[in-house]
């Protein structure tokens, strides 16, 4: 059973559960078993030891400076994982487009003449902070 049910406040909607058993799905990702939710109670006894609270920069600069495309994006109205927060990290990571990031403004990102997010890109790096977005980015946004 894989085990990916990690929202903290309230389930997103639930079609993505049949998506993911799909057999068109299941095969162009390579899953060996059916995708199943699960109870929340695993991830809560890891929260409990603080493991969820490593540093993810080392592992994630490296994947910059590799040249793997990366997004990271966080919903401003995330009050679990605000953009700022987010921003301020991978402000921090120590990779080779570091200094260009830095000096590189936002631009609005739109969707049919609507801005949807602030944008900051640097080759293979980009950042986005979506707005009227919660913690669940795809699932929380709202209404337009």
């Amino acid at each position: 059973m894989i085990c990916v049910k990690i929202y903290l406040f309230y389930p997103p909607p639930e079609y993505h559960v049949d998506y993911l058993r799909e057999k068109h799905v299941t095969e162009k990702i390579g899953a060996e078993v059916k995708y199943e939710e699960c109870a929340n109670a695993p991830m809560e006894q890891f929260a409990k030891t603080g493991d969820d609270a490593r540093t993810w920069l080392p592992q994630l600069s490296a994947l910059a400076n590799s040249g793997m495309k990366i997004l990271i994006w966080a919903g401003d109205a995330d009050i679990n994982c605000n953009w700022l927060g987010s921003h301020a990290s991978v402000l921090a990571m120590d990779w080779y487009g570091n200094e260009t990031l830095h000096n590189t403004p936002f631009t609005n990102m739109t969707i049919n003449g609507i801005p949807v997010a602030a944008v900051q890109n640097v080759d293979n790096f980009s950042f986005a902070r979506v707005y009227a977005a919660g913690h669940l980015v795809v699932s929380r946004l709202a209404p337009r």
